[in-house]
Formats: structure tokens, sequence, C-alpha cells
């Protein structure tokens, strides 16, 4: 406060320590905005009780100590009239000033009382302390005490004797607060919420009733972000000063589903379209995607994806591939023959095939220079090569939606003459023969191939020979002749070679001879076959008056 237009005369220090300026009782004006200019200084009820022993005046002096210096000089005047006169009067009106200055200042209340300090609500009952307030000079009335946090209104009233600065004792009101009380945090969700298909309510750290109003979302049943709000009640605030509602976000969590899907049993191809069953799979949970269903055996592919309220256990939400089948059907195999015989005059003979699907159809002999296979399709060609027989396996082999079935077997007797040969060198000297084979029989009737050499007999001993496991050799029998009939064979109880005459039983055999220049090429069969001739000899034997029994004649 700064108080302008005319200068104190004299200054004091009261009963509290307070120094104050004294001025004339004229007009003052405050300045600097100031509208509460210290009404001590007008004050003429002297509120303090100053004595003029405590007025200080501007030099420094106390306006006792300048009363009485004023009597001095007025009686030091008295002895000096012309000077006196003047120092009289002079002191006289110091010490009018300062008399009337006192006078004024212990009658008049210099400054309204203020709210000393600041209040903040409690919750109970609080009264104010105030500034520049003295019960002896002023009685206090208004609204005194109170709870909530706001705007009080209290008012001062002079007592008798005693006036405001402005010359009035009418009561002023002056306002006092209680401050709104801090709120130390903003509420945060307590603990954490999952999904359960029923409405939830967070619990909340920071949230009293008394102080906050919850708003917004206060439940929820579907998992996800919800946003609650909180606004201070009338007596609080939150630490930034403010009064406004916040916005608090809290959250349901998804619930977990335990494992991912599988397919339950099996499907096996039936040409229709199938869907599998699948353990775990709860369509309230999950979405079913990618490959439902099949027609075809093979593996496919679905997809499950958590739906919004759900997870899985591992805390992802995307789509899971898992994977299902469809399993292939039992196959089967049916042969049109079990059986094939083949002759010179037919050569080839064929085996159909039927079986499901389109399993690879696939055929071998287990001889197959006796009989050679091949498959063209559902059909199996079976070719003689050699007399003999042989076993045709049939295979079919798993197809896209069957499996291989049991592999069918063909038995395959061919019946095709077996022709053995020699070849000799005419323009040779030596009688030697040298064996003709299939693969260097330039004529091609060779089918049997003839590798191992002959053990002949030595002494008592018994020889061997290849080809006495082929017609017409295998087929030799001897036999005694007694008395003219044929008797004993061999092997048989009483043969001997000694004590009868014994004679050998040659088969039926056909041959051929072929010319090509040097060389001459004899051919020998155990069947007949085309451009071959029956051996005269064979099948019969010459002996005097000798009739053989079957296939012997004389």
């Amino acid at each position: 406060m700064a108080v302008y237009e005319h200068k104190p005369t004299m200054t004091y220090v009261d009963e509290i320590g307070d120094e104050h300026r004294i001025f004339p009782k004229t007009k003052k004006e405050c300045v600097e905005g100031m509208d509460d200019i210290d009404d001590h200084l007008l004050d003429t009820s002297n509120p303090h009780k100053v004595t003029a022993k405590q007025v200080k005046l501007t030099d420094g002096t106390t306006a006792e100590a300048a009363i009485g210096t004023a009597l001095n000089t007025a009686n030091s005047a008295a002895s000096t009239a012309s000077q006196a006169a003047t120092a009289a009067q002079k002191a006289q009106e110091s010490a009018n000033a300062a008399l009337e200055a006192v006078t004024d200042l212990v009658n008049t209340i210099s400054a309204v009382p203020t709210q000393n300090g600041t209040l903040t609500f409690t919750g109970s009952e609080q009264s104010p302390s105030w500034n520049n307030y003295n019960p002896e000079t002023l009685t206090l009335g208004g609204v005194t005490t109170g709870t909530n946090a706001g705007t009080y209104t209290a008012t001062f009233t002079p007592k008798e004797g005693y006036k405001w600065s402005d010359d009035t004792t009418t009561a002023k009101e002056v306002t006092w607060t209680i401050n709104r009380a801090t709120i130390s945090g903003i509420p945060t969700q307590n603990g954490s919420l999952t999904y359960t298909g029923e409405a939830q309510t967070p619990t909340w750290n920071n949230y009293n009733t008394a102080q906050l109003t919850i708003g917004g979302e206060q439940s929820a049943t579907a998992a996800g972000s919800h946003t609650a709000t909180f606004t201070p009640t009338s007596n609080y605030r939150w630490s930034d000063g403010t009064t406004d509602a916040k916005s608090v976000v809290w959250t349901i969590g998804r619930a977990s589903i335990s494992a991912t899907p599988a397919q339950a049993g099996s499907l096996t191809y039936t040409g229709q379209a199938q869907s599998p069953s699948w353990t775990g799979y709860d369509a309230t949970k999950m979405t079913l995607g990618g490959d439902t269903s099949g027609t075809n055996a093979g593996s496919y592919n679905a997809t499950f994806t958590p739906t919004s309220n759900y997870q899985w256990s591992d805390g992802s939400t995307s789509a899971r591939t898992v994977g299902w089948s469809i399993g292939k059907a039992a196959g089967s195999l049916t042969l049109s023959k079990s059986s094939l015989t083949l002759t010179d005059s037919a050569k080839t003979g064929t085996i159909n095939v039927t079986r499901p699907g389109d399993g690879a159809i696939t055929a071998e002999s287990n001889a197959p220079g006796v009989a050679s296979v091949s498959v063209s399709g559902t059909v199996v060609t079976v070719t003689g090569k050699a007399a003999g027989t042989a076993v045709i396996t049939v295979k079919v082999a798993a197809g896209s939606n069957y499996n291989a079935p049991a592999n069918k077997t063909a038995n395959v007797s061919v019946e095709f003459p077996q022709v053995f040969g020699v070849r000799w060198n005419k323009s040779s000297s030596s009688t030697a023969l040298s064996r003709l084979t299939q693969s260097n029989d330039p004529n091609d009737f060779v089918t049997v191939n003839i590798g191992a050499e002959p053990a002949p007999a030595v002494g008592n001993g018994s020889g061997s020979s290849p080809f006495d496991s082929y017609a017409p050799w295998k087929d030799m029998e001897e036999y005694n002749i007694i008395n003219n009939a044929v008797s004993h064979k061999r092997g048989e109880s009483g043969f001997s070679r000694t004590s009868y005459d014994t004679m050998v039983y040659i088969p039926e055999f056909w041959f051929k001879i072929v010319e090509s220049g040097n060389y001459r090429y004899f051919y020998i069969a155990n069947k007949a076959k085309d451009g071959f001739t029956k051996h005269p000899g064979s099948g019969t034997v010459s002996y005097t008056h000798l009739t053989l029994p079957t296939k012997l004649e004389v």
C-alpha cells in the first residue's frame, strides 16, 4: 500500500508491533489498485490504545518528547518574549497536531479483518482465524463456522466508541473459504476380469464414494475395453485443481480356449461329400473356416478363429489351421481268369482286371522265360515263351481314393514243343556237333537252352546228362524181355540187365533237318510241330515176333 498526496507528520509503533504513520485529518488517496488502505491511519478511536510516548515523529522522536520539547520551548520563550512567542506558537501547533493525531488514532479501526491462512475440507466443522481482528473493538457475526468446502460470509461491526477508517460504524461483510480437499490419485481398475458371459463390474483402486461420483460404463458383459467416469463431489478436487469428470478405461479379458480342436474319429472315402466332427470345438467360442467338407480321400485344412470374447491359451487370437483327413476306402481286385493255357497255335492270352478307382495295375511272371507279361490299361497280356508253367501275379497300387487290394494270381501253362538243336559244320572233318540256344539259333526253333555238360558213366558208376530232365530222354525206359514178352521194368523188382534180354523204349519225338551253307542243323521236338516230322523209330521198337505193351510195337 502506498499513500500519496499528504506526507505523514509522525509514525508510531503499536502494542502488537505494527508501525503506523500519522496523517493530518485531510483527504487521502489509495493508489496502485489498493482498496484496503490502512484504515488505522484515520481511526480516531485509537484501537490499539497508543500513548503519546509510543508515537514516533518523522524525525525519530516520540510525540511525548515532542510535547515536552514544545512545553520547554514555550517556557523558555517566556523568558525571551520575542522569541518565545514564535517558538511557543510553533510548539503549540506541533503539540496540538500530535495530540489530535493520537486522539484520532485511538478511536479509528484502520483495516477490515481478512481470513488468515487457508482452510481445507476435513469433514469436520472449522472456523477461520483473522488478520486485524480485535474482539475488544469489533463484534464478529454472520457465518463464523463451516464444514463443507465453499465460500462463507462473516460480519465485523465496530463496538461503541469505535469506527472504521471511513468514519462508518456499520457492519462490514468479509468472505472466507474452505477449500476442496485434494484427491490423491485417479482411480484405476483393481485386479482383472475375464469374460464369463455374465455382466461384471470392476473394483477400483483410489475410489471413495464420498469423494467421487462414478459414471459411464460401470458394468459390462463383453470382453474388451470399457470407459467409466469419475467426478469429484462438492468437497473434493483433483490434484491438478480441476473438478471435471475424468475418464478411466477398464477391461474384461477374453476367456481362454483350453485346446485347439482336433478331428474326432475318422472318415473313409464314400464318393460323397463328408465333414469331420471335432473335439474341443464350440461354435460360441470360435469360428470354423477353411476346408469344412471334402469328398476325395486326402488331407484338408480347416481354420478356427476365436470369437471376440475368447483367446487361445497362449493369449493369441489369430486363426489356427487344423488338418483333417478322409481315408482311402479298401480296394478290391478281380481277374477274369485264374488260369491260362498257351499252345503253339495260341501263343498269347489276356486277363481282364477289374478294380475300383485309379490304382495302377502291374503284373509280373515268376518264370519270364516260360511266359512273359505286359499290361495295357486294365488288360494283362501273357505271351508264351517256352514250354512250362508260370504264375502271373497281378497287383493294383493304391489310388486316389482306394487302398491297394491283395494281389491276385493266374496260373499259366505253356504247352509249346520243347525244341533242342545242334549244328554240324559240314566242311569240317570232325563229326562234333555244337549246341544251339535260343539266342544263337538262326532258324529260331530252339526253345530250351541247355548249358550243362553230360557226366559220362565210368566203370559200374552211373553217369548223368542235363537232357535227362527233358523229353524224349526223360521218358526212355528199360524193359526185360523174357520168353519174347516184355517183362520187368527198370526200377521194379526182378529187373536185371544180365539175366534177361533188355530193350529200351524210345518215346515219340519229331525232328527237322535244315541245310544252310556249310552247316547242317538238327532239331528234336517232344511234340508235333509245324514243319517237323515224327521220327519213325520213336514210340516203337523192332524185336522179332515181340509185341510190346502200351506205346511199344514190334
